[in-house]
């Protein structure tokens, strides 16, 4: 039986990844900078100014990003590629766990290529 917690756990990850890909491509299609803020909470992204925000989703309860300041922010690029906030082509990794101690990975590369590794 799936428990409850891993449903919410595989639910936030499609999420965070549904929206990691949106950003991307609205950085491609805007032909502008989008900036990517993750927090344990939940995240965000804007344009670069930071002006207009595109979406912020917060995690179910019992559901966080384990979030360093290596992987707090980074950029998507007009061209896709990610950097992070000094301008360096940098991929990411951060993980995302539930109150069980269940934990899935995400990567996104810095070609910008996102992927989940459980």
């Amino acid at each position: 039986m799936i428990s409850s917690q891993g449903a919410e756990l595989r639910s936030a990850v499609r999420s965070t990844r549904s929206h990691l890909m949106q950003a991307r491509l609205e950085a491609l299609k805007r032909y502008s900078t989008i900036t990517f803020s993750l927090s344990q909470n939940g995240y965000n992204a804007t344009n670069s100014d930071g002006n207009v925000l595109l979406f912020s989703k917060k995690f179910p309860r019992g559901v966080s990003a384990v979030v360093s300041s290596e992987n707090e922010e980074f950029n998507f690029t007009p061209l896709g590629v990610v950097k992070n906030k000094n301008g360096r082509a940098k991929s990411f990794v951060f993980d995302v766990k539930n109150n069980k101690n269940d934990s899935v990975r995400m990567r996104i590369s810095a070609a910008g290529n996102i992927k989940v590794m459980d």
